[in-house]
């Protein structure tokens, strides 16, 4: 349940205005661990998206389904690094 509600929420983010890209990972010893990394254009893009109705239920069948306790969310503000794209 965990993987298709990621899949779920990965498959809506696609919709949301600002968001450029994203990535499932999954443990490759089939743990059943499973993060998400999403890339969007802007903080103000990702918070709209995160108040959205169904971006809510989404997280909460996500805290649902997961271990007590076993649920981190992290986010982070980052800087294109490596060589500028070419004109």
């Amino acid at each position: 349940q965990v993987r298709q509600t990621l899949t779920d929420l990965v498959a809506f983010y696609r919709q949301q205005p600002g968001y450029l890209s994203g990535y499932m990972l999954e443990h490759e010893d089939g743990l059943q661990q499973f993060g998400r990394i999403g890339i969007w254009d802007s903080k103000e893009a990702a918070e709209r998206a995160a108040r959205l109705d169904h971006d809510l239920a989404l997280r909460a069948a996500l805290n649902d389904a997961v271990l007590p306790d076993s649920h981190e969310e992290y986010a982070f503000d980052g800087t294109l690094s490596g060589p500028e794209p070419s004109a």
